[in-house]
């Protein structure tokens, strides 16, 4: 029944945000006389938004609910009132303050404070710090700048503190079972740098240093079985340093990393994990990855999108929660995140990324996208034993408000083997 009403949702969704052409509007168009191209749900949903949105000039407050059905965390509900300063000169956001109060039956209530800065088009600011009275607690500080160092050079820096007690574990291989998922809290304090160094635009060096200290132990769902009790040995309680080096060819053409139109990217990596260099861990990844977005008209309405990637890992002892995964909202997003694991894997994506409307709301000019996809995938021990009737489908739509260039909020549906799985979250997923 879950299903079933979720994909009523999805289909009620597309058609309340489809563009109405009435006969009288068409009769309106024949006669010469000027209308507005805007469907009923559009102005119902203008009224919605003036209803629900203080605007203070150069500020805007809405007043939101906060929902999240995560298939790892079950359902979170509160409220999230959002602040929002604007960029009159580029009718965008300039900041965004978006405090938050949720309830959720295992973590309890959580009070969460985020904040996302674009001091330009290609750099942007983002922290988030949260505290829930049960396991959860998250504090995270990432800048990204695209054009770093006089618009030569990219840069990626992250520093994060969490415990994440919603982690789910089923066994490795592409031929895990559902029954037997556990549960596990991952305590980890991390820190990664990348710097691209640029060899002739659009094909730079990328350079990424990355170091955790990490600690598993049993998580706080009772309705589901402690990692120790279904796969003994996994949890530690001393931390374990993981000290990771890459190096990458990339060729970036992309217009815009949050919310690129048109461009190409590939990317193939070498990553390594030594004790010699102060890890705890001895392994080695490998992968490649393609993305590409094709417009279909001038103004780019249309636009389809894709993504491969494929990852192996070599080594003994690599530690289960970070061997290669898939599920979540950037793969396999009909699955939570984690649902397979191994040391291999493969993800296809493809998405229509269609703007129905465009809004121009207390001068903020906001798209509204309709963005159906298809995604498969595995994993795998190593390439030879790949094979394609373990490829898990899903399908699904993403309903999107875009901000451009920088902000991108999105609803992701996906459907696959083992039911819906729904993720909220900012950015495109690929």
């Amino acid at each position: 029944m879950a299903f079933r009403r979720r994909l009523f949702l999805v289909l009620a969704l597309l058609l309340l945000l489809t563009p109405g052409h009435s006969r009288a509007m068409e009769a309106k168009k024949a006669a010469g006389i000027a209308v507005e191209a805007v469907s009923w749900p559009i102005k119902f949903l203008r009224n919605v938004l003036t209803f629900t949105t203080t605007d203070l000039g150069d500020k805007v407050i809405l007043y939101l609910p906060s929902v999240d059905t995560d298939p790892n965390r079950g359902v979170t509900a509160g409220a999230m009132p959002v602040l929002l300063l604007k960029d009159r000169e580029t009718r965008g956001i300039r900041q965004i303050h978006a405090p938050s109060l949720t309830f959720n039956e295992f973590f309890r209530w959580t009070p969460t404070w985020r904040i996302y800065h674009y001091p330009d088009a290609y750099s942007q600011w983002f922290l988030r710090g949260s505290y829930s009275q049960k396991t959860n607690q998250d504090l995270t500080v990432e800048y990204i700048n695209s054009h770093f160092l006089d618009h030569n050079c990219f840069l990626d820096t992250r520093f994060q503190y969490f415990r994440d007690g919603s982690r789910r574990f089923f066994g490795t291989g592409p031929d895990s079972r559902e029954p037997d998922q556990s549960n596990y809290t991952l305590d980890t304090l991390r820190y990664h740098a990348t710097l691209g160094l640029p060899i002739r635009s659009p094909l730079r060096v990328d350079l990424t240093y990355r170091i955790q200290a990490d600690q598993i132990g049993n998580g706080p769902v009772d309705t589901i079985a402690d990692l120790s009790d279904r796969f003994p040995g996994r949890t530690f309680s001393e931390r374990k340093n993981i000290l990771r080096y890459r190096a990458a060819l990339t060729y970036d053409s992309r217009d815009n990393l949050p919310a690129p139109q048109r461009g190409f990217l590939w990317s193939t990596f070498a990553e390594s994990s030594s004790q010699s260099l102060g890890s705890d861990a001895n392994y080695q990844t490998f992968g490649s990855e393609l993305r590409f977005l094709k417009p279909h008209n001038p103004s780019k309405t249309w636009i389809s999108v894709g993504r491969v990637l494929l990852e192996q890992q070599v080594g003994r002892d690599i530690p289960f929660y970070l061997q290669s995964q898939l599920g979540g909202k950037e793969s396999l997003r009909g699955f939570g995140d984690g649902r397979f694991v191994d040391k291999g894997k493969l993800a296809v994506g493809f998405e229509e990324r269609i703007r129905m409307t465009q809004l121009t709301m207390m001068d903020v000019l906001t798209q509204l996208e309709i963005d159906p996809f298809f995604e498969f995938g595995t994993v795998f021990g190593q390439p030879k034993v790949l094979q394609f009737r373990n490829l898990e489908a899903v399908g699904g739509v993403a309903i999107r408000a875009v901000v451009r260039p920088q902000v991108v909020g999105s609803l992701d549906i996906g459907i696959g083997r083992e039911g819906a799985a729904v993720f909220v979250d900012i950015n495109y997923s690929f």
